[in-house]
């Protein structure tokens, strides 16, 4: 026969409360120490982000530096495509270090457009003097809209019948820019800014100038099929 004790469950039962805060304690902790674990790179002292889908990681892990998370500007805008949104990003991020874009990417042999010294022509090596000495823009270009638009219908019409040039074919499509890249042959993002900043062919280097000047704020971008080049791209700058 066992008689029942206050006194007794009582100390039990605060015995049994502070087991459940003791452990509450060390959960909190653990979990607090796992995410700045994640978080934090204790060899660099730099704090990341995630950069599971940064387009440029696989050719320096300094772009991972989370000074750069802030060119992903096109991230959340559903309308783009995830080469259109890239397309953006890589372009901010050369805009944003073009000295660490020409040695880690134009200047890496896995690049897919990688020249040797003696390889090189006009065009290779004045991109080259080009990133060397351009300065830092601290301003990444935002995706538009309107600019999208109007790069999207411009880029599906040339598709279509195989055009090539800036010349609206079609009525319908609306021009909203200050500023325009035509590319063609690419659909993938690094391919379409390394293309059109070598701007091979080109005399006047205007696709290389309008991607790097600081005179623009906004940017659309279309990536499309195209029966004569498979795909074409058109950047529209305001």
């Amino acid at each position: 026969m066992h008689l029942f004790s206050p006194a007794l469950f009582l100390k039990q039962n605060n015995l049994f409360m502070l087991t459940i805060k003791t452990l509450f304690v060390i959960l909190l902790f653990s979990s607090v120490s796992i995410f700045n674990t994640n978080a934090f790179n204790p060899s660099s002292k730099k704090v990341l982000f995630d950069t599971s889908q940064n387009p440029l990681n696989k050719f320096s892990a300094e772009w991972n530096n989370s000074i750069y998370m802030d060119c992903n500007t096109a991230a959340d805008e559903n309308y783009l495509s995830f080469e259109e949104k890239n397309t953006i990003w890589i372009l901010n991020m050369a805009r944003r270090n073009p000295t660490l874009f020409l040695s880690s990417v134009l200047l890496n042999p896995a690049c897919p457009f990688y020249k040797e010294l003696k390889k090189r022509n006009s065009y290779d090596l004045s991109l080259i003097k080009k990133l060397k000495t351009l300065p830092s823009n601290p301003t990444p270009l935002i995706p538009d809209h309107n600019a999208y638009v109007s790069a999207q219908c411009h880029a599906y019409s040339s598709g279509l019948k195989g055009y090539v040039g800036h010349n609206r074919i079609n009525s319908n499509c609306k021009a909203d820019f200050f500023g325009e890249c035509c590319q063609y042959g690419y659909n993938d993002a690094l391919s379409i800014i390394l293309d059109l900043l070598l701007d091979y062919g080109v005399p006047s280097l205007g696709h290389r100038e309008i991607c790097l000047s600081t005179g623009y704020s906004y940017i659309g971008v279309a990536i499309e099929k195209h029966t004569r080049y498979t795909y074409n791209a058109v950047l529209d700058f305001k």
